[in-house]
């Protein structure tokens, strides 16, 4: 997908409740998002209406959000989804060319700490609202 290398806001909204999405899955991982510089990928806009946190664990797309944010410079918001503590390790550091990093009206469902070690992140702005 040559063409959507220099998209530079890329906004996935209103994703199916089919889960895993394939093809929502396959557009990640063959999408070169490399001028990217604001990402959304947030569950639905019902959730946000009603104020309900969405159950969906966000693991499905973890393998195509890895290979979709590292080309992101601004900002990466992901709203709507449940987070395990691998999951939410691997988008943070696939997220560390962001500027900013927002995770919003998500659940964290994590059982031991955290390490974000590795990448040299540009991120000076790191925001959990759940």
């Amino acid at each position: 997908m040559q063409l959507l290398s220099r998209v530079k806001r890329v906004f996935i909204e209103n994703i199916p409740e089919t889960h895993p999405n394939s093809d929502l899955q396959n557009f990640l991982m063959t999408s070169a998002f490399k001028e990217t510089k604001v990402f959304v990928f947030g569950y639905s806009v019902t959730g946000w209406k009603s104020g309900d946190v969405s159950s969906t664990p966000i693991e499905m797309y973890v393998e195509g959000l890895e290979k979709a944010l590292k080309g992101v410079t601004k900002e990466v918001y992901l709203n709507y989804w449940v987070y395990s503590k691998d999951s939410l390790q691997t988008i943070v550091k696939a997220s560390a060319n962001a500027e900013r990093i927002i995770i919003r009206i998500s659940k964290l469902d994590l059982e031991n700490e955290l390490d974000f070690s590795g990448p040299a992140y540009r991120t000076a702005y790191f925001s959990v609202n759940l």
